[in-house]
């Protein structure tokens, strides 16, 4: 998605948000259904994954999607030690690097959270 999405900050529970507010938004900003694209969300440490049509909450508190996801999760789990933002692009460099069906575009959105 190369919009910015504006949408309301969280009230309540965050999964259910994600779900009512910014899957909705998501789906207005893709021109086809069929290129919906699976979205990470971190809002005061919890993390949402939306993918395919469905927002649900990680119970570990990392997740990854796409073709790379074993290789992203293993290096997740391998990175507790680091900041959210260096263990994502780690996560990410390393599923690019050693998964041949993931793409080298990668796109970091941060949402501005309006009222």
């Amino acid at each position: 998605i190369r919009r910015k999405l504006r949408v309301t900050v969280p009230v309540g529970d965050v999964e259910e948000w994600a779900g009512l507010v910014v899957l909705p938004a998501i789906e207005e900003a893709v021109d086809d259904e069929d290129d919906l694209p699976s979205v990470l969300i971190v809002y005061r440490g919890v993390l949402i994954v939306i993918d395919g049509g469905d927002a649900y909450r990680s119970r570990h508190g990392y997740a990854a999607v796409g073709s790379g996801t074993a290789v992203a999760i293993g290096s997740l789990a391998s990175t507790e030690h680091l900041d959210h933002e260096s263990r994502a692009r780690t996560a990410v460099k390393a599923a690019m690097r050693h998964c041949l069906d993931v793409g080298g575009k990668v796109y970091e959105l941060w949402v501005p959270m309006g009222s």
